[in-house]
């Protein structure tokens, strides 16, 4: 299984103003229509722009920054086949654009969701661009449900303060996205804040920044992305899973969630609770996720919560590799295996939380594998059923962190976790640490998130700026 979805290369000729050029490069025939929206723009509004694309016809909407969208958005699933880049932050001239995406908002006003993709084919990217002021019933923000092997790129979006409510279960206060079949969704440089997912009765909420759930062989990707400050509520008393972000991979689906940080997230509810990333799996569903940060997330209510929770069931497979889970108001990790799933937890950092901090649970033929693995400073560093795979962690032994109380779990000198792990574990190694170095430097894999001893940081850490710190930004 690769870690990435590739991009297919493709030769375009752009003319402004609505115009289609038809060119051959190098054997490839292929055609772009520009529309342009704006003061300056061929359109007022972007929807507009929308309902005059040509079906099947690979076209680019260029927006105008500067400047808010007071809008609704709806690509329906009339469009399957083609390709459509929406793109924000362009000057006037729409020769030149700015990568930053409060430049661009589209306001929802509150009315329904701010943009509802609803494709049945062909390619689709958003990018560049701030989704603000939804409300619905669930991914107020962005809305997705694909068909027909249709394929979505959210890029560099900042997805801030949607909220998606109902009287029944809820998915995506920020991002919702079902994809199946032969779908593809991949999201990089998201920023969700500030999103709500709320059920106001006894039904189950997920995901308040994001939430996924991918069935039937579709593949999702999820990098260097950031949720923070998003709030999950279950009125109810029911399942409140996912304070930051919430995937599910069924029927051979899979799903990697990479390089990401999740942080200062609320999760409230009396049943089962992930204040963090809640990861689920079935029906031989594949789950990664890796070098990610998951810290500083409460929970509330009857039954407390953990910042991570992972359950993998019918011959399916979680992944959590090369990440830190530190510093929860309960629980650290909990994972749950039944019906022969399988959870393996390789080279993590689980640290200083106020309950457990690994907490895992077997049942019926399923296996959990824990190596490589750094448990400290929790009040009961592990819980763990009879039949734990366990190798070379290092649980309930001080590590020698370099400064927790800022956030720094890289290992000082003389720490008992450096060339001290498992080469070969169940589900493998991955390729890199926490900081995106090579594993395995001195000939033994080191015990915990990171390789090596604490070095010089290239990220900012002494400079005092919290922003710069290691395990908040990729």
């Amino acid at each position: 299984m690769t870690n990435r979805i590739g991009n297919r290369s493709r030769f375009y000729s752009v003319i402004l103003l609505c115009m289609p050029l038809a060119l051959v490069t190098g054997g490839s025939f292929a055609q772009v229509t520009v529309h342009t929206v704006g003061v300056c723009g061929t359109h007022d509004d972007i929807q507009d722009a929308i309902d005059a694309l040509v079906v099947g016809a690979d076209a680019e909407i260029r927006i105008q920054g500067n400047a808010t969208y007071e809008e609704n958005l709806l690509f329906t699933k009339f469009f399957n086949a083609g390709r459509v880049e929406v793109t924000g932050g362009w000057d006037c001239p729409f020769s030149t654009r700015s990568n930053d995406p409060s430049t661009t908002l589209i306001d929802g006003g509150a009315e329904d969701a701010v943009v509802k993709v609803r494709t049945a084919g062909g390619e689709l990217l958003l990018k560049g661009l701030t989704v603000t002021h939804g409300e619905a019933e669930k991914g107020a923000g962005i809305q997705i449900l694909l068909e027909g092997g249709a394929r979505v790129e959210l890029e560099d979006l900042l997805v801030i303060d949607n909220k998606s409510v109902s009287s029944g279960s809820v998915h995506g206060g920020g991002v919702s996205a079902d994809i199946d079949g032969d779908e593809i969704l991949e999201i990089s440089g998201l920023v969700a804040q500030q999103n709500l997912a709320i059920s106001r009765n006894q039904a189950a909420v997920y995901g308040a920044g994001l939430s996924i759930i991918a069935s039937g062989e579709a593949r999702f990707t999820v990098i260097d992305s950031q949720f923070d400050g998003n709030s999950i509520e279950n009125a109810g008393g029911d399942d409140a899973l996912g304070g930051g972000v919430h995937i599910e991979t069924r029927n051979f689906a899979q799903g990697w969630l990479q390089d990401s940080r999740i942080f200062n997230n609320t999760a409230i509810g009396d049943v089962r609770v992930a204040s963090g990333l809640s990861v689920q799996s079935a029906q031989s569903g594949d789950a990664v996720i890796e070098r990610t940060g998951v810290m500083l997330n409460s929970a509330t209510g009857a039954a407390g919560g953990s910042q991570l929770k992972a359950r993998a069931q019918d011959g399916s497979t979680i992944t959590v590799r090369d990440s830190g889970i530190v510093q929860g108001d309960f629980d650290g990790v909990h994972a749950s295996v039944v019906d022969s799933g399988k959870v393996y937890l390789t080279n993590l950092t689980v640290a200083d939380h106020a309950a457990t901090g690994l907490h895992l649970a077997i049942y019926e033929f399923g296996k959990i594998s824990l190596y490589n693995t750094i448990s400290f400073g929790s009040l009961d560093d592990l819980q763990a059923s009879a039949g734990l795979d366990d190798g070379d962690n290092l649980i309930g032994v001080d590590p020698l962190f370099t400064d927790p109380t800022t956030l720094d779990y890289h290992l000082e000198s003389g720490s008992a976790a450096v060339d001290a792990g498992d080469n070969d574990p169940p589900g493998g190694l991955g390729a890199t640490d926490y900081d995106g170095r090579p594993r395995i430097l001195n000939g033994t894999v080191d015990i915990g998130m990171y390789e090596g001893v604490a070095v010089v940081f290239s990220d900012g850490f002494e400079s005092g700026d919290g922003s710069a710190w290691s395990m908040m930004v990729p």
